[in-house]
Parts: C-alpha cells; structure tokens; sequence
C-alpha cells in the first residue's frame, strides 16, 4: 500500500509538473497577446484538471477577446469595403470619412492608410477642380450679361472641359453661340451702315441699319439712325 501510494504521489506531482508547465507557457502567449496559441495550451492544462478554476477563467477570457476581435475585425472591413465603393463612384468625401472610421479601429494598418491618403488627395484634387469650375463658370455668366458673348463661351468652354458631362452647360453654351452669331451679322450690318453714313450715302446707309433691323428688330440704334 505504501508503495503504491509513493507511487500516485509521483504520478499526480508528474501531472501538476505538466499542468504548470502548460499554464506558464499559456500566460507567457497571452502576455504576448499571442491568444490562440495561448488558449490551446489552457485548453492542454485543463485536460489534466478539467476543474481548475484559474485555467477555466482564462480560456473564457480569451474566448470572449477573440470573439470581440472577430467583430471588430468584420467591422473594419465592411468599412474598407464601403470606402472603396465610395472611392470608385469618386465620392470622394464619404470615401475618407470610410476610411477615417476604419482606422480608429486599426491605426495601425498601413492598407488602410494608403487608402485613406489617396482618397484624402483625390478629394482635394476634386474640391480645386470644383473650385476652378466655378470660378470659370461665374466669368461666363458675368460676360453673358455683358452681351460679350465671345468671352463667356470661351470661359463656358473651359468649365465644361473640367465637366464634360454638365450638360446644362452645354445647352448654355449652344443658346449663346446662336445669340453671338445673331450679335455678329448685327454688328457687321451696323458697321457696313455707319461706314456708309459716314460717306454721306444716305440711301445705301439706310438700307444697310435696314438689314441690321432685320436681325435684331426693334434695335433703337438702327431704329434712330
């Protein structure tokens, strides 16, 4: 009897050896925040003492890390996903706000970086084009009311080359071309006219405001002379 009970003295000393064996390197990994690693050898240990409470604890703990990680993990990339959507419908904007959110998740992730900083320049790049485009387009519209029509196409024609697809522009650009043109055998007329008044032939002179008449009726210049 003695010696088997030395004997189960030595066996459960064994056991506690390995099951302390296992448990150091357990909280070394998990010092490391190396969690799966950490989990399979408390996993290990509690094969030897299913029950041991300390063990018990750290895997629940760790289950709970890993399941916490799995979500955060799903989250950024379902906002890494958005952002590059975003980034290719050139919704620039909204792209960088994507990729701001994912990384206060991960700050540290140098994908997300790289994306957020050229989302970041493309939308800045944008916002210079905007501002450009509306600036040109205000020119425009201030030779329109100018009747200076050859200036406000050629500002109109810039803003549209920065935005092809403006087709308001385009229509803007089509109605002013028709009013220039109307506004240059005007103008010829009228010089052709004031040229004859100035040599005295009246006759070939009122013929002359006549036909500018004729392309802007009721002119009070071509009316008066």
């Amino acid at each position: 009897k003695l010696d088997n009970t030395l004997l189960r003295i030595k066996e459960e000393n064994r056991k506690e050896e390995l099951f302390f064996e296992h448990i150091d390197n357990a909280d070394a990994y998990y010092a490391n925040n190396d969690l799966e690693k950490a989990l399979n050898e408390y996993n290990q240990a509690l094969k030897i003492f299913p029950k041991d409470e300390y063990a018990l604890g750290k895997k629940s703990e760790i289950a709970t890390i890993l399941k916490d990680e799995k979500d955060k993990l799903a989250s950024f990339n379902e906002m890494i996903k958005l952002g590059d959507k975003l980034l290719k419908d050139e919704r620039y904007a909204e792209a960088v706000m994507q990729y701001e959110s994912a990384l206060k998740v991960y700050p540290n992730n140098s994908a997300a970086q790289a994306k957020y900083q050229d989302a970041k320049n493309k939308k800045d790049a944008y916002n210079t084009k905007v501002a450009e485009f509306d600036r040109l387009k205000s020119k425009g519209e201030e030779f329109t009311l100018r009747k200076r029509y050859a200036e406000a196409i050629s500002y109109f024609e810039q803003a549209l080359q920065l935005f092809p697809n403006e087709t308001e522009l385009s229509d803007k650009i089509k109605e002013l071309q028709t009013k220039k043109n109307i506004a240059d055998r005007y103008d010829a007329k009228i010089a052709e006219a004031d040229a004859l008044y100035e040599d005295q032939s009246y006759a070939e002179a009122k013929n002359a405001y006549q036909e500018a008449l004729s392309v802007i009726p009721n002119d009070s210049y071509a009316l008066g002379m």
